[in-house]
C-alpha cells in the first residue's frame, strides 16, 4: 500500500476522534509541520496536530527535525499505535522524551516506562487535555 495514503487514513482517524469528540478540524492547505489544526465551537483558538502512525512500537518517537519546528508553540502531537492513541501537548511529550544522539536522529518517549505519565493523554483522557486548553485549564 502507498504509505501516503496509509498516512492519511490515519490523520482522518484522528480527525473523525476529535469531530466525535466536539471539535472542528480543518486541514491546513500547506504542509508546514501540522497536519490538522483544531479549534472549539467558538473558533477563538486554534491548536496544531501532528500525527503520527505506526503499526507497532514500543515508543512514541518524533524526528529531531520535527520536533525543533514545536519548540514554544502550543502544538499537540496524535501518536497512534495499532489500536491505541496518544493526544499529548508537544511541551508534556517533551518533558518525557528521551534524546540518546541516536543515528536515526529520534527522540522518543518509551511508553513501557512512561505508562503512568502516558495515562493522562491515553484515548479520551487525551481528548480531555485538549479540551483543557480551550477552557484555559492548560
Amino acid at each position: 500500500m502507498d504509505t501516503s495514503l496509509s498516512g492519511k487514513s490515519k490523520e482522518l482517524f484522528i480527525a473523525s476522534l476529535l469531530v466525535d469528540a466536539g471539535f472542528y478540524v480543518f486541514w491546513p492547505f500547506v504542509d508546514k509541520g501540522f497536519d490538522l489544526v483544531v479549534t472549539n465551537g467558538e473558533g477563538r483558538k486554534f491548536v496544531p496536530i501532528q500525527v503520527k502512525y505506526r503499526e507497532k512500537d514500543p515508543a512514541l518517537g518524533l524526528d529531531r527535525s520535527d520536533a525543533e519546528k514545536f519548540y514554544g508553540k502550543d502544538v499537540f502531537l496524535a501518536f497512534l499505535i495499532g489500536k491505541r492513541f496518544w493526544l499529548i501537548p508537544f511541551a508534556k511529550w517533551k518533558e518525557m522524551s528521551v534524546d540518546r544522539n541516536r543515528g536515526d536522529n529520534k527522540l522518543y518517549v518509551t511508553i513501557a516506562k512512561n505508562e503512568e505519565k502516558l495515562k493522562a493523554f491515553q484515548g479520551d483522557n487525551g481528548l480531555s487535555s485538549l479540551r483543557d486548553v480551550f477552557e484555559d485549564k492548560k
